[in-house]
């Protein structure tokens, strides 16, 4: 494993793992997981 993998219960408060992606930010390219486009689209009533 690289030498800046810290396993998830290892990492100092504060710290932000490399790989990591913030809950709330969407990277350009990412495509949504099926659970929130699933929400959007339900959202949206079709007449």
């Amino acid at each position: 494993m690289p030498p800046d993998y810290m396993p998830l219960g290892h990492v100092p408060p504060g710290h932000v793992p490399p790989d990591h992606v913030p809950p709330d930010h969407v990277p350009p390219g990412h495509v949504p997981p099926r659970p929130f486009n699933y929400v959007f689209l339900i959202q949206r009533p079709q007449s």
